[in-house]
C-alpha cells in the first residue's frame, strides 16, 4: 500500500489559511501573520494583507490537494510528490504576488488608503 501522507500538504495549507482567517493577528508582530514591508506599514495594511492572504492560502490548499490527487491517479506517487511540491510553491509565490498587488492597489506607498477608495 502506498503512503499517501503527501496528500495532507494541501489540507494543511488550507488549515493554516483558515486559522489566519479566523484568528488573524491583531497587531503587527515579529512571529505570526503575513509579513512584508508593505503589509507592516501600519495597522490598516496589516489587517488587509492578512485577510487577503488567508483567503488565498485556503484556495492554494484546496487547489494543491486537487492537483495532487489528479496527478497521483494518472502518474503515480513519485510524480504527485514532485508536481505537487512545484504546484504548492508556485501557488504560494503567486499568492504573495497577488497580495502585494492588492496592497498597492488599495494603499499608497506610505500605507495610506488611496483617495479613490475612500
Amino acid at each position: 500500500m502506498e503512503n499517501l501522507s503527501h496528500l495532507m500538504v494541501g489540507p494543511l495549507i488550507w488549515l493554516i489559511g483558515y486559522i489566519f482567517k479566523t484568528h488573524p493577528p491583531k497587531k503587527i508582530n515579529p512571529i505570526y501573520g503575513y509579513r512584508t514591508p508593505m503589509s507592516m506599514k501600519n495597522e490598516h495594511t496589516w489587517k488587509v494583507a492578512n485577510e487577503y492572504s488567508a483567503d488565498l492560502m485556503m484556495k492554494v490548499g484546496i487547489a494543491t490537494t486537487l492537483f495532487q490527487v489528479v496527478v497521483h491517479l494518472i502518474w503515480g506517487l513519485e510524480a504527485a510528490l514532485m508536481a505537487g511540491s512545484v504546484f504548492l510553491v508556485a501557488g504560494l509565490l503567486y499568492s504573495l504576488f497577488l497580495t502585494e498587488k492588492h496592497l498597492r492597489k488599495t494603499f499608497d506607498k506610505d500605507g495610506n488608503f488611496k483617495d479613490d477608495l475612500l
